[in-house]
């Protein structure tokens, strides 16, 4: 019976190793299409750049930047 545990013990264990590995590894940010991004050149302030979501601000690091460019096709609009 011991050795019994001793054996799923450790199956658990490669599995919860295995997840985090997994997903400590993948890439993040969202998978989803921004409506647009905008690039920021006003005078006098650094250039920015940020997407456009349901009209919302999002920051460009909140998305994954090579699912977005595989599988979005993302206007840009040039402001200042």
């Amino acid at each position: 019976m011991k050795k019994f545990l001793k054996i799923v013990l450790m199956i658990a264990a490669v599995v919860v190793l295995g997840y985090v590995i997994y997903y400590s590894i993948s890439p993040k940010g969202l998978k989803e299409c921004p409506d647009e991004k905008i690039i920021n050149y006003m005078p006098g302030a650094p250039s920015s750049s940020y997407y456009i979501k349901n009209r919302e601000r999002r920051e460009i690091g909140d998305y994954n930047k090579s699912w977005v460019e595989s599988n979005c096709t993302v206007p840009v609009q040039a402001v200042g």
